[in-house]
């Protein structure tokens, strides 16, 4: 449960990022939740979800008798359809602008990101991150389906990860830059979390001593800063990646331990704590659905309805309802429908716990 409750705070953080964004006009000062490094310290949330990912679907290839078939279709239902609907407005949008580059459709419906030998966003820009999940999910179905011949899959998929970032530096190609780039280590410190906590007993001495060292770093990057490890552009390069890696990857991994370390019983659940795992339920539709938010907050502050930490905060909360909204009745009747679908066309077994993106 409490990976749900990271998935809901690692999505208001991308939120968060993007409504600072917005509230930045020119002319209107900046906001208190703007200021010093809280202006980019949002992006934080992609990489605790790359973490969180690492961890789910590790554990998730683990299970007996699962096949990389069903795997791979997990996966691709999980995060394909209702990204592919979300994405409609943006496409739609740019439709009529008379210059208008399509080579975003590759990404969007591809997942693939290198088009004429450079990284391209998709029309919905949040699915560069999918890019990445969509890589990791890929090399975890091809070690499922050569788990005859190589044993573990995901020590192999671990393995085969780290020598993409190994082999990128001495193999300049624009799709290695992809595919080696730094940020799927991420990935492979979710993989690390979940081979320690199938193998070791929870210790809170060292769970309480991992926060603390975890605190310490995340002010001390709040107060000295970050440099532009938040920037996309550098990420997408692998410009910026590594030294993301260490300074956010290694708390966000940090932080996810020590979640599962202090679990306890659903029996002890709060209402606030029920509130946020629903939202850690809802956590992609709201990581897909907020930046369609941030056009009418835009269209609201250029009207003078709003403006500065009001429109931050209300630029939050209004992408937590849409969220929440799009994933009780798009997202999840959606993945209900198509599975339905498949279970008539085969015996389908739905998989353990979704991954957070």
């Amino acid at each position: 449960m409490n990976l749900q409750i990271l998935r809901a705070v690692a999505a208001t953080l991308a939120v968060w990022a993007h409504a600072v964004d917005v509230s930045l006009l020119p002319g209107n000062g900046k906001p208190l939740l703007a200021s010093g490094y809280f202006e980019n310290f949002g992006a934080f949330g992609v990489d605790m979800f790359f973490v969180i990912s690492g961890f789910i679907i590790s554990a998730s290839a683990r299970k007996p008798g699962r096949t990389w078939v069903q795997f791979a279709e997990d996966r691709y239902i999980r995060i394909a359809p209702i990204y592919y609907v979300l994405s409609l407005p943006w496409i739609l949008r740019a439709v009529p602008l008379p210059d208008v580059s399509w080579a975003p459709l590759i990404p969007n419906f591809l997942f693939w990101p290198i088009v004429d030998g450079r990284f391209v966003e998709p029309f919905l820009s949040v699915g560069w991150t999918l890019c990445f999940e969509a890589l990791f999910y890929a090399v975890m179905t091809a070690a499922l389906a050569l788990r005859p011949r190589i044993g573990r899959p995901v020590l192999a998929a671990a393995a085969a990860l780290l020598a993409l970032v190994c082999l990128r530096p001495l193999v300049d190609t624009p799709i290695l830059t992809f595919l080696g780039n730094p940020i799927i280590l991420e990935f492979l410190f979710g993989i690390v979390i979940s081979w320690i906590c199938a193998r070791t007993t929870p210790d809170r001495r060292i769970a309480f001593a991992l926060a603390t060292v975890v605190f310490l770093a995340i002010c001390c990057e709040l107060i000295y800063g970050f440099g532009d490890i938040s920037e996309s552009q550098l990420i997408e390069s692998g410009e910026r990646s590594f030294a993301r890696v260490l300074l956010w990857g290694l708390p966000a991994a940090g932080i996810v331990y020590v979640a599962l370390v202090v679990e306890g019983s659903a029996a002890e659940l709060g209402p606030v704590r029920r509130l946020l795992a629903f939202l850690g339920d809802a956590s992609y539709s709201i990581y897909l659905v907020h930046l369609l938010v941030m056009v009418v907050c835009k269209a609201l502050q250029a009207h003078g309805f709003l403006s500065g930490d009001l429109l931050i905060v209300g630029a939050i909360a209004c992408s937590l309802v849409a969220g929440s909204l799009s994933y009780l009745f798009i997202e999840r009747p959606l993945i209900r429908a198509i599975r339905r679908m498949l279970r008539g066309r085969t015996q389908y077994k739905t998989a353990a716990p979704s991954s957070p993106l």
